[in-house]
């Protein structure tokens, strides 16, 4: 993910999304590293949050790039920043480059210890086994600010577990929550598979949190998690057939490196086409204002 080779990966310029699904039990959490306790980082239980933390870290070496993390929980379609405790609920928006969580708490952290405290601290505040988490990396080049430093940023997901209607024990009200959001996913997986004009990405919360991750400038690892019990065969049989469809997602990856003038022309489009918004909205209810802008 990181290695000084030329490869996709967040100091090479490429957004990375790695993503974990199945059902309960089958080590999406231990995978991802988002169940992380102290000294978890030193063995062999070390997750991909903390393998790849101790990688980045070691690479950016002395370069001034500054790094901030930011934890959110999607549960019940209510988006809740995990790194206070009573988090209100979070609206999202789309800001035509990439989904924006208004008010989300990003935190600057100056090594990998500092962040797996953050991890190992905020991660109880979780409203819910059965929740979609999401650990995001942002890294920052101080000498430009207007851009990230390549664009970068870096996102693991740990997806709520896929519930069996057959084997769930979970309250029926949840588990259908749970699982409309999962049908929204493979109806998005669909399209894109499809190459479809328009994409549902709207049709839940969790398909507009992963919009990059699916079919945006990333590069996507996923992760099916199974189980050799015998209860978990549905929940089996589903993980490996949206991996089966993801294979047939085809996006192209490239560095994200635009100097000042790209970023210039591009925030100047979003304010032209946010200025003719304005002005059809006002046209619509018959109000006067000047047309000059």
């Amino acid at each position: 993910m990181v290695s000084e080779r030329q490869e996709p990966g967040p100091l090479n310029g490429y957004n990375t999304s790695i993503i974990a699904y199945g059902a309960i039990g089958t080590g999406k959490s231990y995978t991802i590293g988002t169940n992380f306790v102290k000294g978890a980082d030193k063995h062999s239980n070390a997750g991909l949050i903390q393998r790849i933390l101790h990688d980045l870290f070691r690479e950016m070496g002395t370069k001034n790039f500054v790094l901030k993390v930011s934890f959110l929980e999607l549960y019940k379609e209510v988006i809740y920043d995990l790194l206070i405790k009573k988090s209100q609920s979070l609206n999202m928006r789309d800001d035509g480059d990439s989904i924006q969580v208004l008010g989300l708490t990003e935190l600057t952290v100056d090594s990998h210890e500092e962040v797996f405290d953050i991890l190992e601290n905020n991660v109880k505040n979780r409203k819910a086994r059965h929740s979609h988490l999401m650990f995001n990396i942002t890294l920052i080049d101080p000498q430009n600010p207007l851009i990230d430093v390549k664009g970068v940023k870096l996102q693991f997901v740990d997806l709520a577990p896929y519930v069996s209607m057959k084997t769930s024990r979970i309250p029926r009200k949840e588990e259908i929550n749970v699982n409309l959001g999962f049908l929204s996913l493979g109806k998005v997986v669909q399209e894109l598979n499809r190459k479809k004009k328009f994409i549902s990405y709207r049709d839940s919360k969790l398909t507009r949190l992963l919009k990059d991750s699916l079919g945006g400038n990333n590069f996507t690892i996923i992760f099916a998690c199974i189980s050799n019990a015998r209860n978990n065969l549905d929940e089996n049989l589903h993980a490996l057939k949206f991996i089966s469809n993801m294979r047939g997602v085809k996006s192209i990856a490239v560095p994200v490196n635009d100097s000042y003038d790209v970023q210039i022309k591009r925030l100047t489009s979003q304010v032209f086409i946010t200025k003719k918004f304005w002005f059809l909205i006002m046209n619509m209810l018959n109000v006067n204002f000047s047309k000059e802008v």
